[in-house]
């Protein structure tokens, strides 16, 4: 585990537990000029819960060396390993919740009890914490975007991607950009293909994501290039992979679909809204408070692929229609969900805890 101690602006320093190693963050916080603390900590355990209490007490007392404020987990697992450190230091301690978690058992419960405050990306995501969270303990804090300003030499970039993938220069491309993993509803979207390119055979689905990070996703990109085979749809599909223009890739799309089984708040569909895109999704958890349907982009039920393809071959169909959600998506992004906003409630949420002299 890694524990990034860093300054905000607030003026009130904070420590960030990220429980995977994230070399590229610490060197964004490094190339900020921000110093970097790198520590270990035991998994928390009741059978060895002395030797846990031991490590979160060493950790507790770097806390207070470095006059540290606040300590904020970025994400539940982190705040299952970090946050007693921060209790035992005497300071704050706020736990960001960005995915669902309905099932959390008493042993991993009791280990979150130091969290002084959790912050929901979403209030599904709140509404189905197995954890009973109180209001003043809880708190929904959406996450916020920059401005996605289109690239000036667009038509470039769009002629390297027909070259590159082989997309005929009259493709109606739709895209979705999410790691392929089973927690994406990848498979509810190739069976949507199938049913659009009955109507639309000019359709072209890039599927953008990582596929060969572990043994899930891995086995799960297996399974989906059989399935596309079994659907006949393999010619109008293009897996890419991983890849690091997808900020271009999102303009170059003509629709966004986001098929999913769960989710906190994704940032990626919100990256489409932001660039203008018509965008479907599956109406799961986050997805509803961040698209209003039919104003700011479609939702349709989950697994339902042929709602799904409704969806996209109406939006195909209705140019207008579609240039009206993306607009609408983009406006929406600028006034209640931009980064701006964001770390306005950052700031003011890292004051409230601020010591008084």
């Amino acid at each position: 585990m890694r524990v990034i101690q860093a300054a905000n602006t607030a003026g009130v320093e904070s420590i960030v537990f990220c429980l995977h190693p994230s070399q590229v963050l610490s060197e964004f916080f490094r190339d900020q000029g921000v110093p970097v603390v790198e520590w270990t900590l035991t998994t928390p355990s009741i059978r060895h819960g002395l030797q846990f209490y031991r490590d979160s007490r060493k950790l507790a007392n770097e806390v207070v060396r470095l006059g540290v404020s606040l300590v904020h987990c970025q994400d539940m697992p982190a705040g299952f390993h970090g946050s007693l450190a921060g209790r035992l230091a005497g300071v704050p301690v706020l736990c960001h919740v960005r995915n669902r978690h309905d099932q959390i058992s008493w042993r991993d419960q009791l280990f979150l009890k130091p969290v002084n405050r959790f912050l929901f990306v979403s209030k599904s995501t709140w509404q189905q914490f197995s954890l009973a969270v109180p209001e003043s303990r809880g708190r929904v804090f959406y996450d916020g975007l920059a401005r996605q300003d289109e690239p000036s030499d667009l038509e470039r970039h769009r002629a390297e991607l027909n070259r590159e993938f082989q997309i005929p220069s009259d493709a109606i491309l739709i895209g979705m950009t999410a790691r392929i993993h089973p927690q994406k509803d990848y498979a509810t979207l190739l069976r949507s293909a199938a049913e659009v390119m009955t109507q639309h055979p000019n359709a072209v689905f890039l599927l953008v994501g990582e596929h060969s990070s572990d043994e899930a996703s891995q086995r799960y990109f297996n399974e989906l290039q059989a399935l596309s085979v079994e659907l006949g749809v393999q010619d109008c599909i293009r897996f890419t992979g991983f890849r690091k223009d997808v900020k271009t890739l999102l303009h170059l799309f003509d629709i966004y679909v986001f098929s999913t089984n769960y989710e906190g708040f994704p940032l990626a569909s919100l990256e489409a809204m932001a660039c203008g895109k018509p965008v479907v999704a599956t109406a799961v958890d986050g997805l509803v408070e961040q698209i209003e349907n039919g104003k700011t982009g479609l939702l349709v039920p989950h697994k339902d692929h042929q709602a799904l393809a409704r969806s996209l071959v109406g939006l195909i169909d209705n140019p207008e229609l579609a240039t009206k959600l993306g607009t609408a998506a983009r406006r929406s992004v600028e006034t209640r969900f931009s980064d701006d906003l964001f770390r306005d409630r950052v700031t003011d949420l890292y004051r409230s805890y601020r010591p008084k002299n």
